[in-house]
């Protein structure tokens, strides 16, 4: 069995075409790659399961969330070897310098969104895959009418809980937060949550999360049992000019 890393050097100061040495990663999942070196060529990503017949195989450009079969650049790239027998970067056309292959071969499983490559793929491209975070959505100042935040692109999260924090007020401000998300076909915005109508100063919590129920506890305000989707914005309505102060905060959860 192979170890849980091991190193292989693919390209060794070559200056012309060629195959290069292969990867032995029959008993591996996940191969990454790092190109290096002052070189002016490009590598082909191909692998083999018998021994001798090469096919282009496709990796994940880390630096950029690109997906590829060949490369000019310098980088770091991630590729599924599970199943494979032999991995290679050949060198198929050659212009100055030294080229520089080098790969590091693990048994960690890879899914391109949980272990080793930790990307998904969004129907366009591969995006990192994220674990909790938080974002600022509206920052804390004085305002007298409706506002969306930006809009918001869910790389993987399953919900969040959005803080509303009101620190200030001038006359009777009535303000309600909405959770909303964009139907892809028609472009119109759809409200998942709708909190009641905030008049005091304080600080206001809602969650959208799947199977949390829609029983609010503790010191949350409104909750929503509904996964969030792919894009998601928050928009709070004011009811009347009156002036008021707060800021919006997400925390994204998975």
């Amino acid at each position: 069995m192979i170890p849980n890393a091991t190193l292989w050097t693919l390209q060794d100061g070559a200056q012309a075409t060629g195959a290069g040495t292969p990867a032995v990663v029959a008993d591996a999942a996940t191969l990454v790659i790092q190109t290096h070196g002052t070189w002016s060529a490009t590598l082909a990503f191909e692998a083999s399961v018998d021994g001798s017949t090469w096919q282009g195989v496709q990796v994940i450009n880390l630096e950029t969330g690109q997906i590829m079969r060949t490369t000019a650049d310098k980088s770091i790239f991630c590729a599924n070897v599970a199943g494979m027998r032999l991995f290679r970067a050949r060198i198929t056309s050659y212009s100055s310098g030294a080229v520089y292959a080098t790969a590091m071969a693990t048994t960690a499983p890879n899914t391109y969104g949980h272990t080793a490559c930790q990307y998904l793929y969004t129907g366009s491209d591969w995006q990192m895959w994220r674990t909790n975070s938080r974002t600022n959505l509206l920052s804390s100042m004085a305002r007298t009418a409706s506002v969306d935040s930006a809009e918001q692109q869910n790389h993987n999260y399953r919900g969040l809980v959005a803080t509303l924090h009101v620190s200030a007020l001038s006359g009777t401000p009535s303000i309600t937060l909405k959770v909303q998300f964009e139907d892809s076909a028609s472009g119109e915005w759809v409200t998942l949550l709708e909190g009641a109508a905030v008049t005091a100063t304080g600080t206001y919590n809602y969650v959208v999360y799947p199977g949390a129920g829609t029983t609010a506890l503790h010191d949350i305000t409104a909750v929503a049992p509904y996964p969030l989707p792919n894009r998601w914005r928050i928009r709070v309505e004011h009811a009347n000019a009156d002036s008021i102060t707060y800021s919006v905060g997400a925390q994204l959860q998975n």
